[in-house]
């Protein structure tokens, strides 16, 4: 009897995984409707900030509803403060090696992703607040969604190789308007693996720098 109540919630908060993530979607996606419509306007700063300001609501109210559901909050730190610091580290100087290896040779200061153009034809103030979105915001929020609650709670379920899948797919459906190649689907992957490693050994600060790190160089590789 006992067994069958663990089973019982241990289902229930894999289904409330996948729910999350279904409201995330809807959201990202009416937040692509949105800038896909409106990018050609006359005012392209407005729906740019808009489309951000989406995206990063979209990843709160999975995170509120994930929160609610379980009354569960991520580790920012598993071990000490030190550590998760030099864990973090260690994260950033392997993916600036990934960069050296093949995608700033790669990118030469192009690319195809039309967001990142967007946010750098940006006035200096909008810019600015763009930034702030995409480099600090946007990666706290979405390691705390897909580090700290989906791959968390997908190890109750199934072993960390496969939590690890699923968030990947998860991530690279909800990434998809980024990837544009091979390359970009390759480092994307490596990426999330990185993250996820970071987070286990070190809690979410340790992959949340990390993340911004990515996200600041990518506009800086594109920006040259």
């Amino acid at each position: 009897m006992q067994i069958e109540k663990e089973n019982s919630r241990t289902v229930i908060r894999v289904a409330g995984v996948f729910i999350g993530f279904f409201i995330l979607i809807i959201s990202l996606s009416l937040g692509n409707l949105i800038f896909s419509k409106f990018y050609n306007s006359a005012q392209k700063d407005i729906p740019i900030l808009f489309y951000e300001l989406i995206v990063l609501s979209a990843t709160m109210i999975s995170i509120f509803y994930m929160v609610w559901k379980y009354k569960f909050i991520p580790k920012f730190i598993k071990r000490s403060f030190k550590e998760s610091i030099m864990i973090s580290g260690a994260g950033i100087v392997i993916i600036w090696f990934l960069w050296l290896f093949f995608l700033t040779n790669y990118y030469q200061g192009k690319s195809s992703s039309l967001f990142v153009q967007s946010l750098l034809n940006l006035p200096t103030k909008k810019f600015i607040i763009g930034s702030i979105l995409t480099i600090i915001l946007g990666p706290m929020l979405e390691e705390i969604l897909d580090r700290g609650f989906f791959f968390e709670l997908m190890k109750i379920r199934w072993n960390t190789t496969i939590s690890l899948v699923i968030t990947l797919l998860f991530s690279l459906i909800t990434h998809v308007g980024t990837i544009h190649n091979n390359v970009d689907f390759i480092f994307h992957i490596l990426n999330v693996i990185i993250f996820s490693v970071l987070y286990m050994k070190g809690g979410l600060l340790a992959s949340i720098l990390p993340h911004m790190f990515v996200n600041l160089y990518s506009v800086y590789i594109i920006s040259r």
